[in-house]
């Protein structure tokens, strides 16, 4: 699946380390209404990421974020357990530099 840019995956899933490691060009990713997943951690290998959708989700923190500096669209709709949201202060960084920056393009 080294060149798969959209997936989508069903619900109750509970290890995507393995699969996500093997797509390297993702750019969308749907995981709503995966419960069994503890956190976002497999993401931390998605650097070409664009799209997450995490609608309904029972993770408690997305500090995996912070690795994808490319993540445009982001939906936490109905992530209640949400608690630990420190990911996102790396994705704000990045969307407050210049477009010019390598780190976030």
């Amino acid at each position: 699946c080294a060149a798969l840019h959209t997936l989508a995956l069903p619900w109750g899933l509970s290890d995507v380390s393995a699969l996500l490691t093997g797509c390297p060009a993702l750019h969308t990713l749907n995981f709503n209404f995966c419960h069994g997943l503890p956190d976002m951690s497999a993401l931390a290998g998605c650097a070409t990421l664009r799209t997450l959708e995490l609608r309904n989700m029972s993770m408690t923190g997305v500090l995996a974020l912070g690795a994808c500096p490319r993540l445009h669209r982001l939906d936490l709709t109905d992530c209640t357990r949400l608690t630990d949201v420190s990911g996102l202060g790396a994705l704000a960084q990045c969307c407050t530099r210049s477009s010019s920056s390598a780190a976030c393009n």
